[in-house]
């Protein structure tokens, strides 16, 4: 368990959590999950049990702690200064570090693989250093370990590197500027630059995302694209309505079988991924 003042709690951006917990059980004996699923995230729950907010009383239950001091603190805090406090350390947080820059400089040339033969041939070569033991399976049993593989690194890569709670802050915050600038009859320029600045930072969280991702994504595409068209043959599969195809066939325009597939099969077992983790986590705070 981390110990922090609740002034420092607000900062990090859970103020309006704190103070829900704090205004809606202040005079219950004991709280659990199921009492406020509807209003806090896994994140924000497991965040209250981390910094000793709650304190578990049973295996389910739980309840405030300090319930006094910690009313009486976030009481004499003022929202407006912590939110400042806040958006200005992730403001900090969110520039690139060198690993970051790294990463996207690496994931520009794998984008260049699908310009220059030369650099793709070294990917693939790259590539299959580590992945030609998956050429024992069938394409499919391929397919789908990869695409387990890179949902689960996405899933790290969220929960390691990118904080879900910075980009929940700042959505938060341009919406209560652009509510606030709506209800202004003149146009007021200051709102307008800091929403902007604010939709910014978040292009910024999404690129950096972007870039740990296709450090994995673009080498394991080029190395699906090189077995399907000389690895074969797999097995051709039966598709309904369709008939039987090859999996380096065009299916939608230039888009071919195994990269439909793979394109399902990543999009499925990422929800899979956050489903069962948010399942295990949900079990472990409870």
């Amino acid at each position: 368990m981390k110990n922090k003042n609740i002034k420092e709690l607000c900062k990090e951006g859970y103020y309006d959590t704190i103070k829900y917990i704090v205004n809606n059980y202040d005079e219950k004996d004991t709280i659990n999950w199921n009492d406020v699923k509807d209003e806090l995230t896994t994140l924000e729950w497991g965040y209250l049990i981390e910094h000793n907010i709650i304190e578990r009383c049973d295996n389910r239950e739980f309840k405030i702690s300090n319930k006094d001091n910690i009313k009486n603190s976030i009481n004499n805090i003022d929202k407006k200064d912590v939110q400042e406090e806040s958006l200005n350390k992730i403001e900090s947080k969110i520039e690139f570090t060198k690993l970051d820059k790294i990463f996207l400089g690496f994931s520009s040339i794998l984008v260049l693989g699908f310009v220059f033969d030369f650099i793709r041939g070294v990917i693939i070569r790259i590539s299959d250093i580590f992945l030609s033991p998956l050429l024992y399976f069938d394409m499919i049993y391929i397919l789908i370990i990869l695409s387990l593989l890179t949902g689960l690194y996405s899933k790290m890569i969220k929960l390691k590197v990118i904080n879900n709670t910075d980009s929940s802050i700042i959505r938060k915050e341009i919406y209560q500027l652009s509510k606030k600038e709506k209800e202004k009859e003149d146009y007021d320029l200051d709102i307008s630059r800091k929403i902007l600045k604010y939709r910014f930072q978040l292009f910024k969280i999404k690129f950096k995302s972007i870039g740990w991702n296709l450090i994995i994504a673009l080498p394991i595409i080029q190395w699906l694209r090189y077995i399907s068209l000389n690895e074969g043959p797999f097995n051709p599969v039966e598709i309904p309505f369709i008939g039987i195809l090859g999996w380096s066939q065009s299916i939608l325009g230039p888009l071919q079988l195994w990269l439909i597939v793979y394109i399902m099969f990543s999009i499925l077992s990422t929800i899979l991924i956050s489903h069962i983790y948010n399942l295990i986590y949900n079990f472990t705070q409870t």
